[in-house]
């Protein structure tokens, strides 16, 4: 028995480090946006509204448009081939959005990326929900959150030295070369999970969490608020962190090649430091309830509020970025858990639609409200407080945290203490490739 379970601990393992490098690639794509806006702004000679459109409103409809059916085909079919599909997709588009000669055909290309990265996200959330126990979802998470520490110091580092070399068009192209032999890697290496089903499907009388009528509304109305909440934090992520490069290009006077070194090296320290303890914390919090799955978020989102605050009214390059890598560290701690608390609640049979539900309103909401939002308020406030529009504009939209971190703790409180499908009525059932 203790060779099998080896077995198959390695070979989760195996599978969740290839779906963090899938991920760690299209994680790029999110650190790119934010570091080339100033120089598109330039570029194309665009206000800040527009930076804001095109660093994430057309990208978020396309996304939440696709990922829903993409999401159902996954739900019913192979999730290892939709994964790879899209991928190839994400990567053809950021060679195109490399080789933009135009506003209008970046605008495009960055809808193309959204229907590549709508199929990615949904599919590896409801892989890693099949492979991992519940009480184990919360550390895999977290875990899967690292993809964003493997890209961040890429996207930064480098994308800054490339940006100043060869232009803001070199950095898509660039990380669209490198995830082409992840994408092989992938091909050769990931297996479709075995698709597990409770044992109500085979004779017995417990029932997943959504099967039963008055817990579908409870989960329901608690996923719900759950999704507000991350909606919030999203928001917040997309809009004002997002615009943090150009708010130092601005504020600080950093060279670019400085900030994206900067950047990646604060984000790889923030993330990895945030992960480790994230990881430790989600998995013995929720050994002892599974309410800490939500709690643990809305701690973090609390905690952020203040120290956004002094980080955006600070001038000094060094003292922001180390509020940012902070700010950084708590939230990779704390926020992945939510994910874990998802998958619970829809159970076995929904797992992807629900994530993609979730994903694609916090990016429809975040990425649209988000930047263009900030760039709205900055273009307004200009008017009348000139270069201080765009710090002030960063703050206003930040105060979403607040009400975010009460709508999560309000829905941890609605979410059941321990798991409802104990591990004797799960079997799996084996699926063909």
């Amino acid at each position: 028995m203790q060779p099998r379970r080896e077995t198959l601990s390695r070979q989760r393992n195996i599978l969740l480090f290839m779906l963090i490098l899938i991920s760690s690639a299209t994680n790029m794509d999110r650190a790119i946006t934010t570091l080339v806006l100033q120089p598109i702004k330039e570029d194309f000679s665009l206000s800040d509204s527009w930076i804001g459109l095109i660093s994430g409103g057309p990208f978020a409809v396309v996304y939440s448009l696709a990922s829903i059916p993409l999401a159902l085909a996954a739900d019913r079919g192979n999730r290892k081939r939709i994964l790879l599909v899209c991928f190839a997709i994400w990567i053809v588009m950021m060679f195109l959005c490399g080789l933009a000669s135009s506003t209008m055909w970046l605008i495009v290309a960055r809808m193309g990326v959204g229907v590549g990265e709508a199929g990615i996200i949904p599919t590896s959330h409801a892989i890693i929900a099949e492979a991992f126990p519940p009480i184990k979802r919360g550390g895999a998470f977290t875990a899967y959150s690292l993809s964003t520490v493997m890209a961040a110091p890429i996207a930064y580092s480098i994308g800054g030295w490339l940006i100043a070399s060869f232009g803001w068009r070199s950095i898509f192209l660039g990380a669209a070369i490198i995830s082409i032999p992840i994408a092989i890697l992938g091909g050769f290496s990931i297996r479709e999970p075995a698709r597990r089903v409770t044992s109500l499907a085979i004779g017995s009388t417990r029932r997943a969490p959504l099967d039963d009528g008055a817990k579908k509304k409870t989960h329901f109305a608690t996923l719900t608020m759950i999704g507000a909440g991350c909606a919030g934090y999203s928001i917040y992520t997309y809009g004002p962190l997002g615009f943090l490069p150009t708010y130092l290009l601005r504020y600080t006077g950093v060279s670019m090649v400085k900030l994206g070194l900067t950047l990646g090296v604060t984000t790889t320290i923030a993330s990895i430091a945030g992960a480790a303890i994230g990881a430790l914390l989600a998995d013995r919090l929720a050994a002892r309830s599974l309410r800490w799955q939500v709690y643990l978020p809305a701690v973090g989102l609390l905690a952020t509020a203040p120290l956004t605050l002094a980080t955006f009214l600070l001038n000094n390059f060094v003292y922001v970025m180390i509020a940012f890598g902070i700010i950084a560290a708590l939230l990779f701690a704390t926020i992945p858990a939510v994910y874990a608390a998802i998958q619970h609640l829809t159970g076995d049979k929904h797992r992807t639609i629900s994530i993609a539900l979730i994903l694609a309103a916090m990016n429809l909401i975040g990425m649209t409200v988000g930047p263009l939002g900030t760039g709205y308020i900055s273009d307004v406030l200009q008017l009348s407080h000139g270069k201080e529009g765009l710090r002030l504009a960063m703050i206003c939209v930040s105060a979403i945290l607040i009400p975010a971190a009460i709508v999560l703790f309000i829905a941890a409180q609605r979410c059941p203490r321990r798991d409802e499908t104990t591990d004797p009525s799960i079997v799996s059932v084996p699926e063909t490739n």
